[in-house]
């Protein structure tokens, strides 16, 4: 995995955090 989509990942990962936590 490269830096670019590992950092897309995480943004990706944190995104779907928020979401769950909101929900």
């Amino acid at each position: 995995m490269q830096v670019m989509d590992k950092g897309r990942f995480q943004k990706l990962t944190a995104t779907l955090s928020l979401s769950a936590g909101q929900s």
